[in-house]
């Protein structure tokens, strides 16, 4: 049968377990109460206790609890950034992200962000966190001393901490700490970070310019719309034409008489085919050669005029060197317009003139009611006399092959008695080797 027997030393109680049959000497003894046990040793000690160093570096719950408010009111050089002020809050973000609203998917992020947010939102372990906080919390679990807590208390001579040291989970926080972490590892979102991500994405993806690359681009494509210097490698894009600019323009091009001046130039030297004023059948110079007139028979030459003509009244001829005209009972010149094939329509002719052609290498003019000619339209002047002696004109010489070819420069119509009247079809003329010079002005 056990004794228990106490023994009062000092201020310390001592309580004596014992059996008759080791002669009254206890089996062991626990020191309770007083300053001289090694229990009130190990309480007061600071230093190497449970693995700690100093616990008086240790910080109480209301001191932590004062240095994470002082933590939080700081805003300067705090987990790395200079300045808290400057960070932009949740509420600050939502509002800038709605009025950054716009595109439904200008980079193409929502689609991308929605697939990867669907996969990573589904997988069991996205960041394989859950494997390795798990694996690593087990092997913790099960680690006979993971802080050396067991081997430090064993170190130690006090019954009490060796039997401290001996118990699996003394304190219970190896079966709490299983479970917590065995629940939060099991958990599909225990800090709400899934969820609130998901929302987040969801909300960036639905934004219509989350990141103001719309407006921002609107506005930079406008201001480019804008520009006129520099553009494209083109120094000044308001001196270019637009394709209906440049249809209109080739269209009044074709459209004008004279577009280049070439048609003026022509018509302006002199020498040539007469000037801006007077337009002839042949060069001046040319008409070298006398054209024997036959009575009744009607010599044309043709020109094309080059430039409009506001209105022209005066017929020029001039006589050759060979016989001279004599008994006449018409001499007459005329002005005819000529069609695409060749048919001419009378416009103008002058009154009778009997003299006309009667001195030997002479100018001779008629007179004709002012008639306005078209840039670019064929004409033909025709000389007619009726009369014993005919006469002769300056001309051309060359073959009646050559004069009807496109475009004609000479026919001749026989049986006249005048000038004829109204549209004269072309199979009514006849082709001549004499090129006549005649001029209009």
């Amino acid at each position: 049968m056990s004794v228990f027997t106490y023994r009062n030393i000092g201020t310390n109680q001592m309580v004596y377990v014992g059996s008759p049959m080791f002669d009254g000497n206890p089996l062991w003894e626990l020191v309770i109460g007083g300053s001289g046990g090694d229990i009130t040793v190990h309480e007061a000690d600071s230093t190497n206790v449970h693995g700690i160093v100093n616990t008086a570096q240790l910080e109480t719950i209301s001191g932590a609890a004062a240095q994470v408010a002082a933590h939080a009111a700081d805003t300067t050089s705090v987990h790395g950034v200079d300045d808290m002020t400057v960070l932009q809050t949740i509420a600050g973000t939502n509002t800038a992200i709605s009025t950054h609203a716009g595109a439904a998917d200008p980079h193409g992020d929502r689609s991308f962000a929605t697939a990867s947010i669907a996969t990573h939102a589904g997988a069991a372990d996205p960041h394989g966190d859950r494997a390795a906080a798990t694996a690593a919390i087990a092997t913790h679990a099960g680690a006979a001393d993971p802080h050396g807590d067991r081997a430090y208390a064993a170190s130690t001579t006090s019954t009490a901490v060796t039997a401290h040291s001996a118990d699996s989970d003394p304190h219970g926080d190896r079966s709490f700490a299983t479970s917590a972490v065995s629940t939060h590892a099991g958990a599909a979102d225990p800090h709400s970070d899934r969820s609130f991500a998901t929302s987040a994405v969801s909300t960036h993806a639905g934004a219509a310019d989350p990141h103001g690359d719309r407006a921002y681009t609107d506005s930079t494509l406008a201001t480019h719309a804008a520009d006129t210097t520099a553009v494209h490698g083109i120094t000044d894009t308001s001196v270019l034409e637009t394709t209906s600019g440049t249809a209109a323009a080739v269209t009044a091009h074709a459209g004008a008489a004279d577009p280049h001046g070439d048609r003026a130039y022509a018509a302006s030297l002199n020498g040539g085919h007469g000037s801006a004023t007077r337009f002839e059948t042949i060069p001046r110079h040319a008409a070298g050669a006398n054209a024997t007139l036959t009575s009744g028979t009607m010599l044309l030459g043709y020109f094309t005029a080059p430039t409009a003509h506001a209105g022209v009244t005066t017929i020029t001829i001039a006589s050759g060197s060979g016989t001279i005209s004599s008994g006449l009972t018409l001499g007459r010149l005329a002005l005819f317009s000529v069609a695409g094939n060749g048919d001419i329509t009378l416009l103008q002719a002058s009154t009778n003139d009997t003299t006309l052609l009667n001195s030997g290498s002479t100018v001779y003019t008629g007179t004709i009611a002012s008639t306005p000619l078209v840039a670019g339209q064929r004409y033909a002047v025709g000389v007619l006399t009726v009369g014993s002696g005919p006469g002769n004109v300056r001309s051309a010489a060359s073959i009646s092959g050559l004069t009807v070819l496109a475009p004609t420069v000479a026919r001749a119509m026989t049986g006249q008695t005048d000038i004829p009247t109204g549209t004269t079809a072309v199979g009514s003329l006849t082709t001549t080797a004499n090129v006549i010079y005649a001029g209009v002005s």
